[in-house]
């Protein structure tokens, strides 16, 4: 399930694990984080009006369950509690704590109980983001790979190369991010990291901090990025093409999207192949007779001659070694990619991430499936098992 993400915002006091300490704390604002069942993660968002004022609304937008209204919202010294109604399936309630500029309780709604973490939403530029996309080298085989990930909220994520963690970063401000113990988990803060800019405002490379650990400074690997333009038919295309900053001509990949529309974010996978001395190509927008358009009513054959369009293009530069271009296709477009080196011999070789067991129809109705339970698990005796057997 794709999960989009938490932007956080800290104070420390006194180091990376210092105690919270602070006057009677403010719930106004906006807040975001998550609920954590030990199953599974739901992202959340909440609204609170300034201090003793009524109201408030919380979004759990995996559920599509957007201004949902809160109530008696009270703090005491560093305790907070507020409650969610839900009609028929109960009232959900939150008990917890300020720590270290967040919020950490628990949630219960009848017999469902969970973890909940919130934090300030720090509003940060989108396109601040990209300027940290790349490779830091924390030594010399070690690399703190970076990524950026979703269009309206972007979120960092990180791999570190030689332990083999990933995960996302979230800020403490516009140039400084930490990392929590786990994938997606904010607390305890693991390590910081503050972003190296120069005279022009290029980041140049980031400041690693860690407990117990002297800081290391990382330099950031060279890059360039161009855009684009090829043709399918009557359909034009643009690109995002990254290329390494070493001499080539450079072996290349195809970055096959996942999903239905278009972006110039792919997370860290980009940033991870470039690490590897690979250029890396992904589609930003298809239109056809000017008017964008997306995937929604396409087949995959006509993605897969996207892509082979794509390759094509490629091959005609001379940075790209023409007889080393690959395809990584995830999740539905590990459909995708294996169509489109069946139709050509130019493709070198693909490389898929998790990838379809099953075939597409079946795939279709497991999902509708996991979808349904899934929902029954925020909302008890939301579908009937005649419910998911009809729908199926």
């Amino acid at each position: 399930m794709r999960r989009t993400f938490i932007a956080l915002t800290l104070v420390i006091l006194g180091g990376l694990c210092s105690p919270y300490h602070a006057q009677q704390p403010s719930l106004a604002g906006e807040w975001v984080g998550g609920l954590d069942s030990g199953r599974q993660w739901l992202d959340i968002k909440i609204r609170f009006p300034r201090d003793g004022a009524a109201g408030g609304a919380i979004d759990l937008p995996q559920y599509n369950l957007i201004d949902q209204p809160i109530s008696h919202a009270s703090v005491a010294a560093n305790r907070v509690h507020f409650e969610w109604p839900r009609g028929e399936s109960g009232t959900a309630t939150f008990d917890g704590e300020f720590t270290r500029g967040g919020l950490f309780g628990r949630y219960q709604r009848g017999d469902i109980r969970s973890t909940f973490y919130l934090v300030r939403d720090p509003k940060i530029a989108p396109t601040t983001y990209d300027k940290y996309f790349g490779n830091y080298r924390l030594g010399p085989d070690r690399f703190l790979t970076i990524g950026v990930e979703g269009d309206d909220a972007p979120r960092l994520s990180y791999v570190d190369t030689k332990t083999r963690r990933t995960g996302y970063l979230f800020p403490l401000s516009e140039s400084e991010f930490f990392a929590g113990p786990t994938y997606q988990i904010p607390f305890p803060v693991d390590f910081k990291i503050a972003f190296v800019k120069n005279a022009r405002g290029e980041v140049t490379g980031l400041r690693w901090s860690q407990k117990g650990s002297p800081t290391v400074a990382a330099p950031k690997g060279r890059y360039r990025q161009d855009e684009i333009r090829f043709r399918n038919g009557d359909a034009e295309l643009t690109g995002l093409l990254t290329v390494p900053g070493t001499a080539g001509p450079h072996p290349a990949i195809f970055l096959v999207r996942p999903g239905y529309t278009f972006s110039r974010r792919g997370g860290d996978v980009p940033a991870s192949f470039l690490r590897e001395g690979l250029a890396v190509l992904a589609l930003t927008s298809k239109t056809v007779g000017g008017r964008s358009t997306d995937y929604t009513k396409a087949s995959f054959e006509e993605r897969a001659r996207d892509v082979l369009a794509g390759l094509a293009a490629l091959k005609t530069r001379k940075d790209i070694d023409a007889r080393r271009i690959g395809l990584f296709g995830a999740s539905l477009s590990s459909w995708v990619a294996p169509i489109a080196a069946m139709l050509s011999t130019d493709v070198a070789f693909v490389i898929l991430q998790v990838p379809p067991a099953l075939p597409v129809s079946e795939n279709i109705v497991h999902e509708i499936e996991s979808f349904m339970r899934d929902q029954n698990l925020i909302s008890a005796g939301t579908f009937s098992e005649e419910d998911i057997v009809k729908a199926k």
